[in-house]
């Protein structure tokens, strides 16, 4: 696995030799510096890079060799089955490489810059200043909310009402059905009752 340093010098000279790439931007956990993940070697490197001509990077997709051999590449926004609703101007790269880095890389158009970043974001190269004050980074937008009373009721409800198509697929032994709804939506209202629980363990 290549060593932090030489991942972010291979990312800024990419980006200082290529004329369209006009500012990099890091997110996520490698910019937080209270994350228990910090060097263990799993960490992605969330990248965006901001670029003019944006539709000159969708027409030839080889300039990410640049970045080493990968192992396995997705490009969620070139597929409807996995395109998100209200991505005009983005398009991301995931790639995952033979040596164990992974690189989370999402093309920004400079003309269609977000209002707000996320709060864990880190700016590494501007060439001209083409980015709105960005404050410090924080974590303040994975802090869990406080919920309202109508909230847990309804996470509660949905818990227990989709436990019984549980329950109906285990007694008519249809278990891809039973596991379906068990991983999927009685798991989400668990996984989000035990966040609200620690939330009030810690005053949100």
């Amino acid at each position: 696995m290549r060593k932090e340093q030489e991942m972010y010098d291979l990312l800024l000279h990419t980006a200082e030799q290529d004329d369209r790439i006009r500012a990099v931007l890091l997110n996520g956990s490698r910019v937080n510096r209270n994350a228990e993940t910090e060097h263990d070697g799993l960490q992605d490197y969330d990248i965006q890079y901001i670029v003019s001509d944006f539709s000159s990077f969708m027409k030839d997709h080889t300039w990410i060799d640049v970045f080493g051999e990968r192992l396995i590449t997705q490009m969620p926004d070139h597929y409807p089955l996995y395109a998100e609703d209200g991505r005009r101007g983005k398009f991301a790269y995931l790639m995952q490489f033979t040596d164990g880095t992974r690189i989370d890389l999402t093309l920004v158009d400079v003309h269609d810059l977000p209002e707000t970043f996320e709060s864990l974001t880190e700016v590494l190269l501007d060439k001209d200043g083409c980015l709105p004050e960005i404050p410090d980074p924080d974590n303040r937008d994975y802090i869990v909310e406080k919920p309202a009373h109508e909230d847990v009721y309804r996470c509660s409800n949905e818990f227990w009402w989709v436990s019984l198509y549980v329950a109906k697929g285990l007694e008519r032994k249809q278990l891809p059905y039973a596991k379906t709804m068990m991983e999927g939506p009685v798991r989400r209202m668990l996984h989000q009752m035990m966040s609200w629980y620690i939330g009030s363990k810690h005053d949100f």
